[in-house]
């Protein structure tokens, strides 16, 4: 299975709120699907992950308590992170 990070895209929705959504491919036997995800669903899917599987060796990039955390650093983080699951599975 392959996983890669295509984009971080910020939204603003009708009441002004920005949210960032990560666009990400996956690949796996000539299949391909590209998603689009907030930072949360992914934070969910470690939570899962770490209740089956326990750690994966690559840092789960954490929230930034003040400001926005470096979206190349989380970016970056993040893609490795996702790499290592999909190896794992």
């Amino acid at each position: 299975m392959e996983v890669s990070i295509l984009s971080v895209e910020d939204s603003t929705d009708e009441s002004g709120a920005t949210a960032t959504y990560y666009v990400i491919s996956v690949s796996k036997a000539g299949k391909s699907w590209t998603v689009r995800r907030r930072y949360s669903a992914f934070d969910d899917l470690r939570k899962s992950v770490s209740k089956e599987m326990g750690g994966l060796a690559s840092p789960f990039p954490g929230k930034s308590l003040f400001g926005r955390a470096d979206p190349k650093k989380r970016k970056e983080q993040l893609e490795a992170w996702l790499k290592e699951l999909a190896a794992a599975v």
